[in-house]
């Protein structure tokens, strides 16, 4: 609103060193843009995006630029967790962002990708940034807390072959004595598939005959 940027440019630009734009997704708000075209080039300027759109120019006077990129699979498991996201275009944008500006892999662990951290930490690898796991609390079942403990134990194995410092973060988190109702996410994941026409088996196949091997289908 205009009482917004008239209090912005009046009270708030004299003394702003840094800006952090959060989601929703910062990228479709045109606000964005319109904050950063008044800033001075010595701002210190952070985003958190999830690497749809690509970001606006105006970021590009910037002498220090640094980008969340919201990444928790890749490939068809991205275009399922993210729907209607396009991996393809996702992944573009992030090459351009890589070679522009500092970028962080900011992956939200849940139920849908904790299997598959690998494959993440091999995209950062690959593109020469930083990965770092964040842990979904909620919604409560999309928690990997929903998963069977014997599954839990086999993941948690997966992960261990290769170590790092994100993966014993989620190693210790799947070793918590917290167990959710893996009813509700197996619900929620057909009702899912079923509106949008997609399918957890065909799209994570590993992690699904892991659960079939302990007796757990969806």
């Amino acid at each position: 609103t205009s009482n917004f940027f008239k209090s912005f440019k009046q009270d708030v630009m004299p003394h702003l060193k840094e800006i952090h734009f959060t989601g929703g997704e910062p990228t479709l708000l045109k606000s964005t843009n319109k904050i950063l075209e008044l800033l001075d080039p010595t701002v210190q300027v952070s985003m958190n995006t999830n690497c749809t759109m690509k970001l606006p120019d105006s970021l590009n006077k910037f002498k220090e630029v640094e980008i969340f990129a919201s990444i928790d699979a890749t490939g068809d498991r991205f275009n399922y967790i993210r729907h209607p996201g396009n991996w393809d275009e996702v992944y573009a944008n992030l090459k351009v962002m890589t070679s522009n500006f500092n970028v962080i892999i900011a992956c939200t662990i849940s139920v849908y990708n904790v299997f598959y951290i690998d494959e993440i930490e091999e995209l950062a690898t690959e593109l020469g940034i930083p990965f770092y796991a964040h842990i979904l609390y909620d919604p409560n079942h999309l928690s990997v807390h929903v998963i069977p403990t014997e599954v839990r134990q086999e993941i948690i194995k997966k992960l261990s072959i290769n170590s790092s410092i994100q993966k014993d973060k989620v190693i210790a988190h799947l070793n918590e004595q917290t167990y959710l109702d893996w009813n509700t996410f197996v619900l929620e994941v057909n009702k899912r598939d079923q509106i949008r026409g997609e399918d957890f088996k065909t799209t994570f196949p590993e992690f699904y005959d892991l659960l079939v091997k302990y007796g757990k289908t969806i």
